[in-house]
């Protein structure tokens, strides 16, 4: 478990497992852009992706190992990410269309018959479910409440995620909102 707490703070900020963490993984976290973790216990892995971005598995139903991957703009890395675990995945939350964050929808549609693909509008490749603003939907055992973010672009979506009989919380914002610059 890798535990960031904010500054003066005795609280997790950002908790992720992972196979092994490091101070390395601490670090790769506090720099990135995509996530914003509140106090939460889910089970979510960075995947590099790119040069500079990050794409995230976020485990939805740990009985069956399956698996969300958001915005895997290289969805063979998210893959094997996956498989390193022992997870599949079974679905894809896009914050925007943007090709760093959508761009391996069309890729991971091809490779993961059935797949779902949800995004905001018609520019995300692959999309078979289109989310409205603020109504939830359930993936495995979490609840997911698509937010419209409309800033970076006319459609992003923040993803906000909470777990059964639990106060903990995420929120998924591709280019909304940054962290650490």
């Amino acid at each position: 478990m890798v535990a960031l707490r904010h500054f003066g703070s005795q609280r997790p900020l950002i908790a992720v497992r992972s196979a092994a963490p490091t101070a390395a993984t601490a670090s790769l976290l506090l720099r990135s852009p995509r996530l914003l973790l509140l106090r939460t216990m889910f089970t979510v892995v960075p995947v590099p992706t790119l040069k500079d971005n990050y794409a995230y598995l976020l485990l939805t139903d740990p009985a069956n190992k399956t698996c969300a991957a958001v915005d895997p703009a290289e969805p063979e890395k998210a893959l094997a990410a996956a498989r390193e675990r022992g997870w599949t995945i079974d679905t894809v939350l896009t914050t925007h269309h943007h090709g760093d964050h959508a761009g391996g929808n069309d890729a991971i549609a091809a490779i993961v018959p059935g797949i779902a693909i949800y995004g905001g509008d018609e520019r995300i490749g692959a999309m078979t479910v289109r989310v409205k603003d603020s109504q939830p939907f359930t993936l495995g055992t979490l609840t997911v409440v698509p937010r419209f973010t409309i800033c970076h672009t006319s459609a992003s979506v923040s993803y906000y995620v909470t777990g059964p009989s639990s106060p903990k919380k995420a929120v998924f914002t591709g280019d909304t909102l940054f962290v650490a610059g």
